[in-house]
């Protein structure tokens, strides 16, 4: 629930949620938006934004398109948003706790390749981004190769985005310390010993 709320949309406003999945983030943001405005949700397989549209159904949201395809291709042509959610495909060592599974099957290398596949995928969704906008860049990761590394190097070769203060749309979050916040600098990290929560990574960005 962090992701949604870290990004804030505005209702009325336009945004699109880059690799969307099933829709738990999805339906929070239309939550947050009270049903009011657009969302349009990327995925590469058809079954999720199935699900996606059955869970719109229940909670009463009809607000949401959906949009089948690789990124690469489905960013051609589109509007400029007021806020963009990028939620990466990763390693996801963050979540070893409940996918045991995950510590004999991936390899170094695998970070390294998905570090790749990150950059890229954030350089394509940040020309969607609108003058003012907000770009949100997340994983279940704990790796600094697929976290800071990726956002650091992004605000490197795009000098028009900056990173933007969590205390300005998370100062209300009971659960993040005050410290979570000043230390984040546009970057946050989650981590399960401190707090006993999956861990994960989120970068709030915004386009000059």
């Amino acid at each position: 629930m962090l992701i949604p709320l870290s990004l804030s949309p505005q209702p009325g406003t336009l945004v699109y949620d880059f690799c969307c999945g099933v829709g738990g983030k999805t339906t929070h943001l239309a939550e947050i938006m009270n049903n009011r405005g657009s969302i349009i949700a990327f995925d590469l397989y058809q079954h999720k934004l199935d699900l996606l549209m059955t869970n719109c159904q229940r909670l009463g949201i009809n607000m949401v398109e959906t949009r089948e395809g690789d990124l690469f291709d489905s960013i051609k042509g589109l509007e400029k948003a007021d806020a963009v959610l990028l939620d990466a495909p990763c390693s996801g060592l963050g979540v070893l706790r409940s996918r045991a599974d995950l510590r004999w099957r991936k390899k170094e290398a695998d970070i390294a390749a998905m570090a790749g596949l990150q950059s890229q995928m954030l350089d394509q969704v940040a020309q969607t981004v609108r003058s003012g906008g907000k770009l949100l860049y997340s994983t279940c990761s704990l790796e600094p190769e697929e976290n800071h590394m990726v956002v650091e190097g992004f605000i490197g070769r795009h000098k028009d985005f900056e990173f933007m203060d969590f205390g300005e749309v998370m100062s209300n979050n009971a659960w993040l310390t005050a410290g979570d916040l000043s230390v984040a600098q546009g970057r946050l990290n989650i981590f399960p010993p401190h707090h006993q929560a999956d861990g994960m990574f989120i970068s709030l960005m915004r386009r000059k």
